[in-house]
């Protein structure tokens, strides 16, 4: 697998809180679940790639282009989507698409057709002239995805995209960021839940304390929980052995 996304001594702090301390890590291509408890710096993370935030110290690279260097295409080729999905007041979905595509980069007229495309794709069509504040939890994380894929990215970031979603709500959501990993090289998602590991997902990697403790493919990451029991329960046993320090 080709790398991505890379990490390299990357530091960040909050005030007097360091978040990340030297964190390098090497992010393949594909879909790549990062596990870890609330504070363990994954929004952080997700954010740093993003470029919502800037590392205090070391560099984050896309392919061989730094982030520091590259701003412009760097947002031209990431998708993200925050914990916290806003909406400009007011927009339909249609409108909602159109801008975001427009603010990546496209033309007007080429915005208004990805927007279409993004909506036909995500199955957002029969929304297309609802607002987008007047839409369920779970159809707006829809539509959140269709907005940050309208401009074709490279890399898609979603951070905890499954919190308050219900189990058809989730359920659904699994079927969009499926055909969403099909049209983006990598996805790196955040999460704190171990059953979101049934995304589908290429790589595991877990997160304690600004640091990743763990990474490599799922087959393997399931393999530390044993073979009792479904991929669930293998899941979060497998997390409790790498978070208690007895993985390798």
């Amino acid at each position: 697998m080709a790398v991505v996304l890379e990490f390299s001594d990357v530091r960040f702090s909050r005030g007097q809180r360091r978040i990340l301390d030297g964190l390098s890590w090497c992010v393949d291509s594909g879909t790549t679940v990062i596990l870890g408890p609330n504070g363990a710096g994954k929004t952080t993370l997700i954010n740093l790639a993003a470029s919502v935030l800037t590392p205090a110290a070391g560099s984050i690279t896309l392919g061989e282009r730094a982030q520091r260097r590259h701003l412009s295409w760097w947002r031209a080729q990431v998708g993200w989507v925050p914990q916290r999905v806003a909406f400009v007041p007011g927009f339909t979905v249609q409108q909602q698409l159109a801008y975001a595509g427009w603010l990546a980069g496209l033309s007007r007229r080429a915005a208004r057709t990805s927007a279409d495309q993004s909506m036909e794709r995500g199955g957002l069509t029969e929304f297309a002239s609802r607002r987008c504040d007047q839409l369920s939890g779970g159809e707006q994380r829809r539509v959140a995805i269709a907005a940050a894929l309208v401009h074709a990215p490279a890399l898609l970031l979603l951070d905890e995209p499954t919190v308050g979603l219900d189990p058809e709500q989730r359920a659904r959501f699994r079927e969009t960021l499926r055909d969403a990993a099909s049209r983006a090289s990598s996805v790196l998602l955040s999460t704190h839940q171990t059953d979101d590991l049934d995304i589908a997902s290429d790589h595991v990697a877990v997160m304690r304390r600004g640091h990743i403790v763990w990474h490599g493919p799922t087959r393997q990451f399931l393999r530390l929980g044993g073979t009792g029991g479904g991929t669930q329960a293998r899941a979060e046993r497998a997390y409790q052995h790498v978070v208690t320090g007895d993985a390798q």
